[in-house]
């Protein structure tokens, strides 16, 4: 006898485990997956969004001596200032990406590099040391997942600490890319990339205004300055590694479905009954 209520103490207990496997399972992210997109945006029409300006003295197009450059988005195709510019902005991953696509939205960036001359290689010309943010935020009211969501919403930001801006030697398009061992950081109204790794971006320049070479006499073998100032269109992508941990937020129903599951798991090991051995 001793040794059945022994063996019926022993076995586990899956009624009392349910409520935790709910909350845990609500809770956990997927798996992890190869690095993957997470989004990309593309211009909004032909006119160019993306401006690069080399600090130094005389013509903004022809700096003799800038060795600092600022990248930033327009509203127009000949503004001077910071503004954002219109685009389409998509997620590509689930759950997101069946509600999110194609959505216009403002696109903001803004990103500088101090004391960094471009350098040449091999025929390309590259702008390092750029660090700043880009964010999209929805340009009307939009539903996703249930959910009316207003104009103004953001829809993805990203702060990075070290990009590169480079292209070939006198090219009419250039790439702005995070570099590797910089830090990348994702967040949005709608996602949580809390437990992600590996967020990077890419993003493509097009029809450069003026040649990509360094401000100056810009000759392949006198780099010693920042990239000469242009135009641009501004399209790209942005990616992380982990695709699990892009998940919507939760919605009120599933955080009332979490408190609820922990109450339960509370109360039953409160309440729970010491074990019962028999000995004799």
């Amino acid at each position: 006898m001793g040794r059945s209520n022994r063996r019926e103490n022993a076995m586990p207990n899956f009624r009392r485990r349910t409520p935790f496997a709910i909350a845990a399972l609500l809770l956990v992210a997927a798996p992890a997956t190869a690095a993957t997109s997470l989004a990309n945006f593309t211009a909004g029409g032909a006119t160019n969004n993306i401006r690069l300006v080399n600090n130094g003295t005389g013509s903004p197009d022809s700096a003799s001596s800038g060795t600092s450059v600022r990248l930033y988005s327009t509203t127009t195709g000949s503004s001077n200032t910071r503004g954002v510019a219109a685009v389409n902005f998509s997620f590509l991953t689930a759950p997101l990406s069946t509600s999110i696509a194609s959505l216009p939205a403002w696109f903001e960036l803004d990103a500088s590099a101090t004391a960094t001359p471009a350098t040449v290689y091999a025929g390309t010309i590259a702008q390092a040391g750029l660090a700043g943010y880009f964010v999209f935020t929805a340009r009307s009211a939009f539903v996703s997942g249930g959910t009316n969501y207003a104009a103004g919403t953001q829809l993805l930001r990203a702060d990075f600490t070290a990009a590169s801006l480079s292209g070939a030697f006198g090219g009419s398009s250039a790439t702005l890319a995070s570099t590797p061992g910089g830090d990348v950081t994702l967040v949005s109204d709608l996602a949580s990339f809390g437990f992600a790794d590996g967020e990077g971006f890419s993003f493509a320049l097009t029809g450069l205004t003026n040649s990509l070479i360094a401000a100056g006499s810009g000759t392949v073998g006198d780099p010693y300055r920042a990239l000469r100032s242009f135009r641009a269109i501004g399209s790209g992508e942005v990616e992380a590694d982990r695709t699990g941990a892009v998940s919507a937020v939760p919605e009120p129903e599933t955080w009332a479905l979490l408190i609820a599951g922990f109450v339960m798991i509370g109360y039953q090991q409160r309440h729970r009954r010491r074990p019962n051995y028999v000995t004799g």
